[in-house]
């Protein structure tokens, strides 16, 4: 039977401390720090896996008409003479909006010799006309007389007829001279001046509009342009905050819309006209307004047609996990290719 090489006695005196208890005093500001750092891991950790979050990002854009606007052309280029309405007026189908006056410089020297010429000549046919009818009364008291003959008598009449007839050729003349020179600008429907792009004065020609107007009950929405790389993260109905650029949100706020529709072609600066220059392909986007006026200072604003925006759009909510572990899949996968 095997011993043990130690007696009893001396594992009995080991159990026997001559030191006494240890015990070991943690401070109360060590417990509460340890459990405050646990309780916030346990929030991180809470928060990391079951927090949510959205992809951010701003596009440009601008208030455009739901309807359309209306844009007027000159039909000839020229000079504006008189400008019947300003910018938010209303205006009714039919009514002048502007008058141009289509001859300049040269054109306008040469029309204006050929209509004194015109003057002239009408003026000089009606002396004419005087003094042959003062002649064709003289004649009829010779007539009724005998003196001379009948057909005399009709031959100086005739004459008058055809001065009456030349009279009215160089009167129309006149008229069709200052109808090519003068024409008006009329409004094609009821609504309200948008822009008056150009004032009295100014020489207008045929590539740019003379004015723009918006129907009548109509609302403005938000035409947004949105870069190819992001159209992925908006969907139809998906909500937007839009600020505007002439009210600083600072101090004028941000407002909210929706997005109305997606075009689906893309399309450049110089296929889409537009008072804005983007500078990059896009897909053109549109969204209704919740208001249809800023407040200013406590007072509500009517928001103007061309005002350019700044929007704001979310995209779809990912977990945070999520967010903290797409480098990882995304070098993953990129191995396994």
């Amino acid at each position: 039977m095997k011993k043990e090489f130690f007696r009893q006695e001396v594992f009995n005196q080991k159990k026997i401390s001559h030191l006494g208890v240890i015990s070991i005093n943690t401070p109360l500001s060590f417990k509460f720090f340890t459990y405050s750092s646990l309780v916030i891991l346990l929030i991180i950790i809470l928060f990391i896996v079951f927090g949510e979050f959205s992809d951010k990002f701003v596009v440009i854009g601008y208030l455009n008409d739901s309807k359309g606007v209306f844009s007027l052309y000159p039909s000839k280029s020229g000079v504006i003479i008189k400008s019947y309405k300003k910018q938010g007026e209303f205006v009714k189908q039919g009514e002048a909006i502007l008058l141009i006056n289509s001859l300049v410089d040269n054109q306008l020297l040469d029309k204006n010799n050929i209509l004194e010429n015109l003057i002239k000549r009408k003026q000089s046919i009606k002396n004419d006309i005087i003094n042959k009818s003062i002649q064709l009364k003289k004649i009829k008291i010779l007539l009724t007389k005998k003196y001379i003959s009948l057909d005399f008598y009709n031959t100086k009449k005739q004459e008058i007829f055809e001065l009456n007839r030349n009279l009215n050729a160089v009167e129309l003349d006149i008229i069709k001279y200052k109808q090519e020179q003068f024409y008006k600008i009329y409004s094609p429907i009821d609504g309200v001046i948008a822009s008056n792009i150009f004032k009295e004065g100014q020489y207008v020609n045929l590539a740019k509009p003379l004015v723009k107007i918006l129907p009548i009950k109509s609302k403005l929405i938000a035409n947004l342009f949105i870069p190819v790389n992001q159209i992925g993260f908006i969907n139809k109905a998906s909500k937007i905050i839009v600020r505007y650029d002439a009210f600083p949100y600072k101090r004028f706020g941000s407002y909210k819309a929706v997005i109305d529709s997606i075009d689906e072609t893309i399309l450049t600066d110089n296929e889409d006209e537009k008072p804005i220059q983007v500078g990059y392909p896009y897909y053109k986007v549109n969204a209704k307004l919740k208001s249809q006026y800023v407040m200013v200072y406590g007072q509500p604003k009517k928001l103007q047609q061309g005002l350019t925006i700044t929007a704001i759009i979310s995209g779809p909510k990912r977990k945070i996990w999520q967010w903290i572990l797409d480098p990882i899949f995304s070098m993953y996968g990129e191995l396994k290719l």
